[in-house]
């Protein structure tokens, strides 16, 4: 496994710190498997997202479990979920999400990459704010929009997004209205029905959302919620684990395989009822 750095966090949660620990084993784990984690989480230049946690390390030794004994999961996150492309460092869809072990939920609110935010003295779109200081600055920017602190994050290329989007077979939608689209960058184009979009297909269709405002974030949060339903069940069985394994493995994080282990359990006995929902506000993200 590869370590970039100590990735240690504090939450205003601090009583709760070592179930908040566990559970962020879990769904760092799980947006692995539905693409916001590249098998290898690839930042590049945006070290500066590392310290941005750093500072908030608390001088305490970690209580975090690591024998072969399963845990059981309490506790609440907060977590940022993005994907982008390194050329121009293009910001493809970004959302917070929030965890709940204890009621088994995940609820998702996806951001508008053009929605102007003022952070760090700037006043400028996420989009912008990612293109100018990585990783750090979007989440910066999404918390004072937001009026969270995010525990955890989740990043993703769009060509890791595509290579674990594929792992699971693709996602399964359903088409309203036929979309034909074209530009010198990418050509998208859906028909009306049931179809299962491939990696290629659905980074795509994120591109799109990407251009059209709060509309196209609403419909970019409901695929993220359709990727997390529909995968997190195969996540529960046990070639999917050995693939969650894989990606682990390879990850720039302080997740270990011992740690996965000692979550997989819950993966296993939950992945299928966990229940994910979509919300279109900041105040909707934490019921």
């Amino acid at each position: 496994m590869r370590k970039s750095g100590r990735l240690r966090f504090k939450t205003s949660r601090s009583e709760q710190k070592s179930r908040t620990r566990k559970l962020l084993l879990v769904f760092a784990a799980a947006f692995a498997a539905v693409a916001t984690l590249s098998v290898a989480v690839t930042l590049g230049g945006k070290s500066g997202f590392f310290r941005l946690f750093e500072q908030r390390e608390s001088t305490a030794p970690s209580t975090m479990e690591t024998s072969a004994e399963p845990v059981k999961l309490s506790g609440s996150a907060d977590i940022l979920l993005y994907c982008y492309e390194p050329a121009g460092e293009r910001l493809v869809f970004a959302a917070a999400a929030h965890a709940d072990a204890d009621d088994g939920s995940v609820t998702v609110l996806a951001l508008d990459p053009s929605a102007a935010v003022v952070s760090e003295g700037r006043k400028e779109s996420y989009a912008a704010h990612f293109a100018r200081g990585g990783s750090r600055s979007l989440a910066l920017a999404a918390e004072k929009a937001l009026g969270l602190r995010f525990d955890r994050y989740a990043g993703s290329t769009g060509a890791g997004f595509r290579t674990i989007v594929n792992s699971f077979g693709g996602l399964k939608i359903t088409v309203k209205e036929a979309l034909h689209y074209k530009s010198e960058d990418f050509l998208l184009v859906l028909s009306p029905g049931e179809t299962v979009l491939k990696g290629d297909t659905l980074l795509k269709y994120f591109k799109y959302c990407a251009l059209g405002g709060a509309e196209g974030a609403n419909t970019a949060g409901d695929l993220i919620t359709a990727m997390i339903g529909s995968f997190l069940p195969k996540a529960a069985k046990g070639d999917a684990l050995e693939r969650f394994t894989s990606a682990i493995n390879n990850m720039e994080s302080d997740i270990s395989i011992v740690d996965f282990k000692n979550c997989s359990d819950y993966i296993v006995s939950r992945g299928a009822d966990i229940r994910v929902k979509a919300v279109r506000s900041a105040a909707e993200l934490k019921p």
